[in-house]
């Protein structure tokens, strides 16, 4: 979004002098020019972007949900239309999956007996483009 708005404001309104080019007033900027923009929405988005990346532990205590996440990507999505930055929404997939590998007979490469894969990620137009992904090693008690 702050590079998007950042962009169609260079393009298209130029950069008032005296204005410091942060999120907050790329959103006032663009508002002054596109009255129909949800200002309020981009800037409960903004802040909350702050609070995840700048105060981890308020990220830990309230964690983004999925609703959230949609309604973000919907604002933004739909600002971005506005502007003319983009033709239509991506189509935005998320997903989860989790993969077992259990050695009964034998130890593992690791010595472990279980072996937990864990990925989440999402797919934009059908493109994985973000993926997180974990092994969890079970190993067998030490005698």
């Amino acid at each position: 979004m702050d590079e998007a708005l950042g962009s169609v404001i260079d393009a298209t309104i130029g950069w008032p002098k005296k204005r410091k080019r942060d999120l907050y007033n790329k959103i006032k900027i663009v508002k002054g020019e596109f009255p129909s923009i949800n200002e309020s929405e981009l800037h409960k988005i903004r802040e909350r972007r702050n609070e995840l990346s700048h105060e981890p532990l308020k990220a830990i205590k309230s964690p983004v949900l999925w609703d959230e996440l949609e309604s973000a990507i919907s604002c933004i999505g739909n600002t971005l239309m506005l502007l003319g930055a983009i033709n239509s929404l991506p189509q935005i997939e998320f997903f989860w999956k989790r993969d077992v590998e259990m050695f009964p007979d034998q130890l593992g490469p690791s010595g472990e007996r279980l072996k937990y894969h864990y990925y989440v990620g999402a797919r934009v137009n059908g493109d994985e483009t973000v993926i997180w992904e974990e092994s969890v090693l079970c190993f067998p008690p030490s005698a």
